[in-house]
């Protein structure tokens, strides 16, 4: 009888095995229909993804900043490709992949500037003077032109991006304006789409009341060309937000991730907990996003991702096979 029985065990194995987004989970974190979530089982406190897939996390400590990079994302087969030490930094507020070998900086503590890291050197350049850009927060790269943008996130009504230039090892780059005195609330996430429009995050809750945070959006050179509110979300405020090529957008609203695609703003997936508080977030290249759930039950990295259709069967056909297996270690166990 015993022989079924782990037959039986078997089956079981087999039918988990072959539906591996069946049991994929992230507790803390509940996805809507469509899709699902995998734990990364990393912290950090800032993180950045790069076109070719490598992970960049960012984690202070007592004498300064630690960065670790990654080849990828998914813990299965990721290894650790460098680790780099950067003394003296205070406050990271963003990370940024600047082509193969550079991954941009954004220190709001002891520096208030943005910094650049070799990644084959290991050496930190200013890409400006100390305190030129000051309430840094996140940072990003215009993939059609590879203009440097940072977001400034000053008091409600004075927010701004603004842009790095004509930066060398050799010298300061120089600091321009690209819009200023935007924000209803704090600015908060930076990303663009294939014609270089830029979408800018406003937590539009300058009071903390709970208020549907807002993405502006303005056209390549800065003019404002559009509003979307996220209130269909579920969530409130914005702390990042990350755009595809296409438009889609994501954003971290508090108790919510928010997604807008084809001109729709949906939840797509809430929180569990007391006033949780996800971070920042980005495209994993693959049609998924990364959150940082640090603040949250979740508690560190995580991936949201649209459901396989092949790796996951139906209710109904998981309930066929359990009957199925159920048959088997019936007849098994009645004739031996």
């Amino acid at each position: 009888m015993f022989a079924p029985l782990r037959r039986f065990g078997l089956s079981l194995l087999l039918i988990a095995c072959l539906s591996p987004g069946l049991f994929a989970s992230v507790n803390g974190f509940t996805p809507t229909d469509g899709w699902e979530a995998d734990d990364l089982m990393l912290q950090a406190d800032v993180f950045a993804v790069a076109d070719d897939g490598r992970l960049a996390v960012g984690a202070l400590g007592v004498n300064g900043a630690a960065i670790t990079v990654y080849s990828q994302a998914v813990p299965a087969g990721r290894s650790v490709l460098a680790e780099y030490e950067c003394a003296g930094l205070q406050y990271l507020s963003g990370l940024a992949f600047r082509g193969k070998d550079h991954l941009l900086i954004g220190e709001n503590g002891s520096r208030k500037t943005l910094l650049d890291l070799d990644l084959g050197t290991g050496s930190l350049s200013a890409m400006a003077p100390d305190n030129a850009i000051r309430n840094i927060s996140q940072v990003r790269v215009r993939p059609t032109d590879n203009s440097i943008f940072a977001l400034v996130a000053n008091n409600p009504g004075r927010g701004a991006v603004v842009k790095v230039d004509h930066f060398s090892p050799n010298g300061f780059g120089s600091v321009t304006p690209f819009v200023t005195n935007i924000g209803t609330g704090y600015l908060g996430g930076l990303g663009f789409d294939a014609e270089g429009r830029v979408y800018v995050g406003d937590t539009n809750d300058p009071w903390f009341m709970g208020n549907a945070g807002v993405v502006r959006v303005f056209d390549a050179g800065g003019a404002p060309v559009d509003s979307i509110s996220l209130a269909a979300g579920g969530g409130s405020g914005l702390y990042d937000l990350a755009a595809s090529a296409t438009g889609e957008l994501f954003a971290t609203t508090g108790a919510t991730v928010t997604r807008v695609a084809n001109g729709e703003v949906s939840e797509l997936g809430r929180f569990g907990g007391i006033y949780p508080f996800p971070t920042e977030l980005a495209l994993d290249g693959n049609g998924g996003v990364i959150v940082n759930g640090a603040f949250t039950g979740v508690g560190g990295l995580f991936r949201v991702r649209p459901t396989s259709p092949t790796a996951v069967p139906e209710p109904a056909s998981v309930l066929l096979l359990g009957i199925g297996a159920v048959s088997i270690l019936r007849r098994r166990v009645w004739h031996n």
